[in-house]
């Protein structure tokens, strides 16, 4: 599993997710599987989006231990476009892919950077995790086959039993592998969505506890407009290096 981490709009994902990395087929129970492939299509859907909070511990240089809550939207239209928006760390900042071309807008710094992506989604992910040590926040729901991802990357999954999340029922999930221990909770009624996530690293390395709650979700026809970057004149346009760098300082 991979452990990227920033303190912008962007931060931790749960599961590794280049299949360049992977480990061999998982021991994944039927149950744990089963799961899965029905989340999994309910996430083909040809645009959906969703709301996020995140907390996260990370320990730090001088052996203190920070904590970041995170609130983001995320906006998906299959099969090449993402928009996310949202606060962390005391930044501000927005996302727009689309058809091969990133724009990220650091709005406290009033920075913006430009470049060219891979041209599909999965593509996409991959290139931000690898080259850029940058997850998208539910980063691994947004690929094309979140069941493949989890495949190639986890040891172990099994379904464990019922969780009760926010009032509602949820299968109950747990993995391992190499770095991390995580569970998630997809929701039992249609459709059948994520709902909680949690990660513990038991090395502490990097990171402690990660928390995300996934909320709102909307399969609904999202305006093309939603990933078209909506920039201010007087933004300060920079390389992309350089906002990706700001962002990984934890305030």
């Amino acid at each position: 599993m991979r452990k990227c981490l920033t303190t912008g709009l962007i931060i931790l994902g749960a599961f590794a997710v280049a299949a360049a990395n992977a480990k061999g087929p998982a021991h994944i129970k039927p149950g744990a599987t089963k799961v899965l492939s029905t989340m999994t299509e309910t996430l083909r859907a040809g645009s959906f989006s969703f709301q996020t909070r995140d907390l996260i511990d990370v320990p730090t240089d001088d052996n203190r231990i920070v904590q970041l809550e995170g609130r983001y939207t995320v906006q998906v239209r299959r099969p090449d476009q993402v928009y996310t928006e949202g606060t962390v760390g005391g930044n501000s900042l927005a996302l727009w892919y689309a058809a091969g071309e990133l724009t990220l807008h650091n709005r406290k710094a009033g920075t913006v950077a430009k470049a060219a992506a891979p041209k599909d989604l999965d593509a996409f992910l991959d290139w931000m995790a690898t080259q850029h040590d940058i997850l998208l926040p539910g980063h691994d729901f947004l690929y094309s086959n979140v069941l493949e991802t989890v495949r190639a990357t986890s040891d172990a999954g099994r379904h464990v039993g019922v969780a009760t999340v926010q009032g509602k029922s949820y299968d109950h999930l747990q993995f391992e592998d190499d770095d991390f221990l995580w569970e998630l909770c997809v929701a039992k009624d249609s459709p059948q969505t994520p709902a909680r996530l949690i990660m513990r690293d038991p090395k502490g390395s990097d990171v402690l506890y990660y928390e995300a709650d996934y909320t709102n979700w909307r399969f609904e026809p999202i305006p093309a407009d939603a990933f078209v970057p909506n920039i201010p004149n007087n933004a300060n346009w920079v390389e992309l290096e350089e906002i990706i760098a700001a962002l990984k300082e934890v305030e």
